[in-house]
């Protein structure tokens, strides 16, 4: 099957859909960069859908949760933070933007703030370099409210990027 025009993909995508599976990635994840981290996954996403590839399939998915303290408001403020980004998504790529240059992975790691440059460099970018995707944006640090053995609490994560 030829892959699909993303950009003209865009306009026939709910950009509901794409809110709630960057609602289910990010929802827990707070800091200065979720916006961006945010229209990042979207992209991707939108990337993946033109690909025929499976989105939210559970085996690419963060094990990322609410916390069981949250409030509705909270959870609505969050869910309109993916809104947002979703509507910016369909917005830039109906003009031909992806500045994520047709990326098709991502994902959430922890880095230890105790580590030197070279090895923090080394666990944030992870064993993608080896196996020839490489990181094409990263976001962060962001903290994360529902920590997880992956993402352990005290440690910030970043949301990764990855194509040729």
């Amino acid at each position: 099957m030829p892959d699909l025009n993303a950009s003209e993909l865009a306009d026939l995508v709910d950009p509901e859909a794409i809110a709630h599976i960057i609602f289910n990635e990010n929802r827990s994840l707070t800091g200065p960069q979720l916006e961006a981290a945010n229209v990042a996954m979207g992209h991707v996403v939108l990337n993946l859908i033109a690909h025929g590839e499976p989105v939210g399939n559970g085996t690419v998915t963060a094990r990322i949760g609410l916390p069981d303290d949250i409030s509705d408001q909270e959870r609505d403020v969050v869910l309109e933070q993916a809104r947002e980004a979703a509507r910016r998504v369909t917005d830039e790529r109906s003009r031909g933007i992806d500045p994520t240059g047709g990326a098709l992975e991502y994902n959430h790691r922890a880095v230890d703030p105790a580590a030197q440059p070279d090895d923090a460099y080394e666990s944030r970018w992870g064993d993608r370099q080896t196996t020839g995707t490489p990181a094409k944006l990263s976001f962060g640090p962001l903290s994360n409210s529902h920590p997880t053995s992956e993402l352990p609490k005290g440690h910030p994560v970043y949301l990764t990027v990855y194509g040729d």
